[in-house]
């Protein structure tokens, strides 16, 4: 596992010093820096989570510099660590334990509950440019422009009214149903 490990880092040290110029993250086959178990890793996944967790008051290290490459290997580190986890709990069986499963099952189906609310029962909540301006005209005050936020506003508005409208119908049919 450590000999893995550290051929890893190795390797994409070395594909860092090679391959610094810009361009070089783009999503191609030689991009792969790593490869665990059939996990593929490669520099355009190490580079979108490096840009996608920033954090407030630090600033996310610029390409080509000695950071940008400290940040990318500490990350790898990271990704190679959990992936090793992951294979070795499988190995050992830890995905067959009962309350691994109870969990999993518990999670996937609150899961197909809220998709089956969202795309069933819920669906699409259309709003018409009609009740837009029907809502505009009877509750903003006279004098105020009708500007596209405005109007966005207000379909918002208008589709949360029908969402409350739509589930408390479907309250109501479920204990009728049940009582």
């Amino acid at each position: 596992m450590t000999k893995l490990f550290g051929s890893a880092v190795l390797s994409f040290w070395v594909f860092l010093i090679f391959n610094s110029a810009p361009g070089a993250c783009a999503q191609a086959p030689q991009d792969v820096i790593a490869k665990v178990g059939d996990q593929v890793i490669t520099l355009h996944q190490i580079d979108t989570m490096i840009n996608s967790s920033s954090i407030v008051g630090l600033d996310i290290p610029a390409l080509g510099t000695p950071e940008r490459n400290r940040a990318r290997l500490a990350l790898l580190d990271k990704v190679i660590s959990a992936d090793l986890i992951y294979l070795d709990a499988q190995q050992k069986g830890v995905d067959k334990d009962p309350g691994y499963l109870h969990d999993v099952k518990f999670f996937s189906d609150a899961m197909l509950s809220a998709l089956y609310k969202e795309k069933v029962l819920i669906g699409d909540l259309p709003v018409t440019q009609k009740e837009v301006k029907e809502y505009f005209d009877k509750n903003v005050k006279k004098g105020t422009e009708f500007t596209k936020e405005v109007s966005l506003s207000i379909e918002a508005t208008l589709r949360k009214e029908k969402l409350k409208e739509k589930t408390a119908h479907l309250r109501e049919t479920l204990r009728k149903g049940q009582a």
